[in-house]
């Protein structure tokens, strides 16, 4: 599907995973183990949207593992990491493209493709990703 020059990538697969990077320097702290559940609660604020294009930037794993690399040498540039797999992200409506940089071939972007505004996307989707997203644990 298509969102207004973004388009689902179909050569991402259901099945695979992304990778979001979080900063050190969110506040409140954006991941916090609760001991009574034994899990980690992933906090909504991981999913901010960029300002810049509305889009949430992640990581292909499949492109890091075919570079000869691994997904934890991303906390070389992240303080915590987080995993969702492609299709849960498509059933929240959001669609994925392929946005490789310069430094990093396996950059990708999630886009929402019903066009909520900021507000509703923040209430409806962020807490829902942060609901299927999975905590890496460093190396």
């Amino acid at each position: 599907m298509k969102s207004g020059n973004k388009e689902d990538d179909p050569s991402i697969l259901d099945s695979d995973i992304l990778i979001r990077g979080v900063s050190a320097r969110l506040i409140p702290l954006p991941i916090v183990y609760i001991p009574k559940k034994k899990k980690y609660q992933i906090s909504p604020s991981v999913f901010i949207q960029s300002s810049k294009d509305d889009c949430i930037s992640v990581y292909l794993d499949k492109i890091i593992i075919a570079s000869g690399r691994t997904s934890g040498e991303l906390f070389n540039k992240f303080a915590n990491l987080v995993s969702l797999k492609a299709g849960s992200v498509r059933l929240l409506k959001l669609g994925i493209f392929k946005d490789p940089l310069l430094d990093e071939p396996a950059h990708a972007n999630i886009f929402d493709q019903l066009g909520r505004t900021r507000s509703n996307f923040k209430k409806e989707v962020q807490s829902k990703l942060a609901e299927v997203a999975e905590v890496i644990p460093p190396p």
